[in-house]
């Protein structure tokens, strides 16, 4: 999984630096690459922590 996302956050960086202004650059880096990656990390982190809870609960 990390190395999808890795491997996710580069071709976004890539893209984003053949933007040819700093505001597209900014716009897809931030659009196409954190925030995509930010809610993947939450989702991750809240399933695991709903398992955790009904493991707990057994």
């Amino acid at each position: 999984m990390y190395l999808a996302l890795i491997g996710w956050l580069y071709v976004v960086l890539m893209f984003s630096i053949a933007q040819e202004s700093v505001v597209a650059t900014v716009f897809y880096l931030l659009f196409l690459g954190v925030l995509p990656v930010v809610l993947i990390g939450w989702m991750r982190r809240v399933r695991r922590r709903e398992r955790a809870q009904e493991r707990d609960d057994a």
